[in-house]
């Protein structure tokens, strides 16, 4: 009893002295607090919603009600109640704004506190279900990344942050509504995708991609291409973008369309000081690699004419004399493939389609005996594979 008695007059104590001491608190945040450091936020939850009864302006009252929420949020997250646990974390960025709106001072950056514990809080929670959601995708749990990608967004729903979550929210559902070929849900997943705040140009190429992509599996490529034709409107100077429209446009087989982009781009940075031989190369590469996928074989040529001076390395080297060797061939320059196929072979000596082009091009120029040669080399690395 004796013990009960002492518990009962510290547990007093600490209510006073967090009730008129330097931090002011109600008595019920002070309590509240005390039952958090049990554990008990369940119980701290009613004590801090009791606070804001009496005075919805008690800063600490919503700064320690987001805290509790957050942890109760993580609980029922990994109990599978879902809905709960979304409720929770939107109160819980809620208050914690709240907080700091009404006490900037104590819950924000100042010239005495470098990080703001509102902020902390938020990214805390953030951090937490998105990386969980990389986690869960990584090891091929993709309802439970489209869960926790989805918290992430509700745990901080602002600029950059908020738009990663969502749109790796989006573009998982929406390939897994496609592999079900579910289009009800396709067509929800594009109502999500509509409402996406774009922290600025560099992400909206993103969004189109993505728009056009599911536009595309229900069948409405008028679309998908008017959004493309809208961005490119926008945006028409845009290396960087016009290169993410083009590669978006090569994942929907439009690779007439992003030849024509891609053409554009290698114009730009070729005469451009701005730009490095490094960036040269790696933009001409995307224009190669499409031109290649369409057996556009005479401008492959052409553009790996252009940017073979710009190659630094024997693996930009090999690329660029495979793709010659292989548009000589394809244009029965037999003599011209066999020396492009040589440069080739002379800095990538195992690289079997060289080989191939190789033994091809020798037997057409009636080189049987070294062709031969060649083929057998090429067999060689065939079976060995």
């Amino acid at each position: 009893m004796r013990n009960s008695l002492s518990l009962l007059a510290v547990f007093l104590l600490a209510i006073y002295v967090a009730s008129f001491g330097t931090g002011c608190n109600s008595t019920q945040v002070s309590s509240g607090i005390l039952y958090q450091e049990q554990q008990n936020h369940e119980k701290a939850v009613r004590l801090f919603k009791e606070a804001l009864w009496y005075n919805e302006e008690e800063a600490a009252a919503h700064y320690q009600l987001a805290f509790s929420y957050s942890i109760l949020a993580k609980d029922d997250a990994y109990d599978a109640a879902i809905d709960s646990a979304r409720y929770k974390l939107d109160s819980a960025f809620t208050h914690y704004m709240r907080a700091l709106e009404l006490d900037p001072e104590k819950y924000g950056v100042t010239p005495e506190q470098d990080s703001s514990p509102v902020e902390e809080n938020i990214l805390s929670n953030y951090s937490h279900y998105f990386n969980q959601a990389v986690n869960f995708n990584e090891v091929g749990r993709t309802e439970d990344a489209i869960t926790y990608f989805d918290l992430a967004y509700v745990s901080d729903p602002r600029g950059e942050k908020g738009f990663n979550a969502r749109i790796n929210f989006v573009k998982l559902a929406l390939n897994q509504a496609n592999e079900e070929d579910d289009t009800e849900r396709m067509e929800e997943v594009l109502a999500v995708l509509e409402t996406i705040e774009i922290p600025s140009n560099e992400f909206k190429a993103d969004v189109v991609n993505t728009r056009a992509i599911a536009l595309t599996n229900l069948g409405r490529e008028a679309e998908a291409a008017a959004l493309f034709e809208e961005l490119l409107a926008d945006n028409p100077d845009d290396v960087a973008l016009m290169r993410r429209v083009a590669l978006a446009r090569v994942e929907r087989m439009d690779l007439d369309g992003a030849q024509e982009l891609f053409d554009g781009i290698l114009n730009k940075v070729i005469n451009n000081s701005e730009y490095t031989d490094e960036d040269r190369f790696k933009y001409g590469l995307d224009a190669a690699i499409t031109y290649r996928r369409a057996d556009k074989y005479p401008e492959l040529l052409r553009t790996v004419n252009r940017i073979e001076q710009y190659a630094s390395t024997d693996d930009e080297r090999a690329r660029v004399y495979l793709y010659k060797a292989r548009s000589y061939y394809e244009a029965e320059n037999w003599e011209q493939a066999i020396i492009s196929a040589e440069q080739l072979i002379s800095v990538a000596a195992d690289n079997e389609e060289g080989w191939q082009v190789y033994y091809l091009s020798l037997n057409k120029a009636g080189r049987t005996d070294e062709a031969m040669a060649a083929r057998e080399r090429f067999n060689e690395l065939k079976g060995s594979r």
